[in-house]
């Protein structure tokens, strides 16, 4: 997807009463904002996220369809769906690994203004 319409989807997430739930990335925010205007910083892979460039994104079935109000998805440049379930991903993933380690605080930041 590009990098527009994954910002696009950021935003939408940063807006949200819960928490946006991100692996690679980061993000600065200020809920309290206008809509479009809630994003103040995001980074993917520790470099700034570019409108220009495309990503690759693994993300629930439920969200690609527009759960949540999630309609960036809507820009896929190209999908597939595998098929496979989140609870067996994160089954398979915490079998393969000894030690499950929480990601390092600071990936999401949401300021007051």
């Amino acid at each position: 997807m590009t990098g527009e319409a994954l910002r696009e989807a950021f935003e939408h997430g940063v807006g949200m009463a819960r928490s946006v739930q991100i692996s690679g990335a980061a993000l600065e925010g200020r809920r309290s904002r206008p809509r479009g205007k809630r994003l103040a910083a995001a980074a993917v892979g520790g470099a700034p996220l570019d409108d220009a460039k495309m990503y690759t994104v693994a993300a629930l079935d439920f969200m690609t369809d527009g759960g949540d109000g999630y309609s960036a998805f809507d820009h896929f440049v190209s999908s597939e769906a595998t098929g496979l379930l989140a609870r067996d991903l994160l089954g398979e993933c915490a079998r393969k690994q000894a030690r499950i380690v929480a990601p390092a605080a600071g990936r999401l930041i949401f300021r007051e203004d």
